[in-house]
């Protein structure tokens, strides 16, 4: 087994060569100081993986109601179409009502509905 590059007997050499040099007292203190930087990596580590749960929590959601359906390029383009259908029948309605309320009688011109794109344009 290897630990950043270096073997088991290799790390047993080198801490019997630090052991000589260093000293006993050195080498407990060596230890001490070791221990608490192992201690603060650790809590760190915990601390950064409580974090990372609470970032990709993703909630439980119910996907029965949702509709695909309503998703559909079709079916929103028959929405839209719809609803300025509505309201140009609302209008016609609108000028419809106008017109007879003020007595006049209306012709089949009067009843034709322009288009927008149409108003401006002297053809009919």
């Amino acid at each position: 087994m290897e630990f950043f590059g270096i073997s088991g007997t290799e790390f047993v050499v080198i801490a019997l060569v630090a052991l000589l040099v260093l000293g006993p007292k050195s080498i407990a203190q060596f230890l001490h100081v070791f221990k608490g930087g192992v201690a603060k990596a650790k809590a760190f580590s915990s601390r950064l993986r409580e974090e990372s749960k609470v970032e990709n929590y993703v909630p439980s959601v119910d996907l029965s109601e949702f509709d695909l359906r309503s998703l559909d390029p079709r079916q929103v383009i028959r929405d839209a179409v719809q609803e300025e259908m509505q309201a140009w029948m609302e209008q016609s309605n609108l000028t419809t009502k106008n017109n007879t309320s003020a007595g006049t009688k209306l012709t089949d011109s009067d009843r034709k509905v322009t288009p927008p794109w149409k108003l401006n344009d002297s053809t009919p």
